[in-house]
């Protein structure tokens, strides 16, 4: 910034017009000039701040999808031992079921034999007491 004046002799209001007006076109130049770098820099800023949004937003997508399918393979796992352990239990109430048949069954025939047994003792004992 120059002054219109060479210095020695003093200011006139027309040099100080010429100065307040090229002040003025300085400042306005200068205003101009960082709004303008302002606003470059908002826009890199914004742009890699919208960039991150797109990498988080891919990577969360990307975990989701991983997390969706562990569960599912779990869930799957889950179901397949369930499934072995039902059939475990569905069999062995079976062969329990088989087993309880058998053993009233068994205990049916020793009852009959029993009740044979003691009728073949009440007929041996009545033999005896004639023979006697």
């Amino acid at each position: 910034m120059s002054t219109p004046n060479n210095g020695s002799a003093p200011a006139t209001k027309r040099d100080l017009e010429q100065l307040r007006e090229q002040l003025r076109e300085e400042l306005r130049e200068t205003t101009k000039r960082d709004l303008e770098q302002f606003r470059e820099s908002i826009n890199r800023e914004f742009e890699q701040f919208r960039e991150l949004v797109i990498q988080l937003a891919g990577s969360l997508s990307r975990e989701l999808h991983d997390f969706r399918n562990e569960t599912r393979e779990q869930v799957q796992r889950i179901e397949q031992v369930t499934r072995r352990h039902s059939t475990t239990i569905v069999s062995g109430s079976l062969s329990i079921g088989g087993l309880n048949k058998t053993a009233e069954r068994i205990e049916e025939l020793i009852h009959d034999r029993d009740k044979a047994i003691a009728e073949l003792r009440d007929r041996v004992r009545a033999l005896e007491e004639k023979t006697k």
